[in-house]
């Protein structure tokens, strides 16, 4: 792909639409002034059990179950990766950069006793052993920067839907995402928000607030111009952004917020991720995709 976009020189996007959700636009927002400080630690996850979406109506597995079929590693990282690698300027000029990376992966279960009680126990998904994605995989990632990324992926678990977890931490503050409708996402600023960490002066401690009630001062601009259009698209308005991004980088002849590289970096987890699986857990470092870097 990046031979492809190098020799023709044709605009090429990877369509992230979880960067452009309304919290995670407004957080990278926030970020890129240094409202949260010096940034140490992040987490991010796909939390979402899909099982029906892992077969058809006689029981043949789709695209997604082919992947747990035969794949053993984190097999679907860049909804949760890419807003966290946007946060801390990965490929960005003066931003960070991914280093090397550790998987490990539970035992496989949950979608062995779906098939079993979908389509009985002499269908093949019945059997544990069919099955190679493991139920949860946590990859954690190290930085150049020093920075910690713990992602986890489970799309096989039987649990309420949790597809946008994320936190963030930095030397000035904190961010967690909601994790349900019902929920706002939460955080806290040094000198902002309510008390210190670990108390103030007063001997307050640290308290959350409301991530919406800095969307006056800190909802990113292009949120705040087209939240109305915006609002009307899939995936919390990411399905309209990363539109809206395309189109607009081509006419600008701008570099793209989600170019060739990013999409092959945060991607390559994926492969990577197998690769430490196989070898027990060991330490498998990034290709350096970029040419300048």
């Amino acid at each position: 792909m990046i031979e492809a976009v190098e020799e023709t020189g044709l605009t090429y996007m990877m369509a992230e639409n979880y960067c452009y959700m309304r919290p995670n636009m407004m957080v990278n927002h926030m970020s890129q002034y240094g409202l949260f400080g010096e940034l140490t630690y992040a987490e991010c996850g796909y939390i979402h059990d899909i099982r029906h979406l892992l077969h058809y109506e006689d029981g043949s597995l789709t695209w997604r179950g082919k992947l747990l079929k035969d794949y053993k590693g984190s097999t679907y990282p860049t909804h949760s990766l890419g807003p966290i690698a946007q946060w801390i300027g990965v490929n960005q000029q003066g931003g960070d950069e991914l280093e090397s990376l550790v998987t490990f992966g539970s035992k496989s279960r949950a979608t062995a006793k779906y098939f079993h009680e979908h389509f009985g126990e002499q269908h093949p998904g019945a059997d544990n052993e069919h099955w190679q994605t493991p139920d949860s995989t946590v990859t954690l990632i190290r930085t150049k920067k020093g920075m910690l990324i713990a992602l986890k992926y489970d799309i096989q678990s039987a649990r309420p839907h949790n597809m946008t977890h994320y936190t963030l931490q930095g030397t000035k503050g904190s961010y967690l995402s909601s994790r349900h409708a019902k929920e706002d996402p939460l955080i806290w600023l040094e000198g902002r928000s309510p008390g210190g960490s670990p108390y103030d002066k007063e001997g307050k401690t640290a308290e959350w607030e409301s991530l919406w009630q800095y969307a006056d001062e800190w909802e990113h601009p292009r949120w705040k111009n087209l939240s109305e259009i915006a609002a009307k698209s899939g995936h919390g308005g990411g399905d309209f952004f990363v539109l809206d991004e395309f189109f607009a980088a081509i006419i600008e002849k701008r570099k793209l917020a989600i170019d060739v590289y990013d999409a092959v970096t945060w991607s390559s987890v994926f492969p990577l991720s197998i690769q430490s699986m196989a070898a027990g857990g060991q330490s498998v470092p990034f290709v350096k995709f970029h040419k300048n870097k």
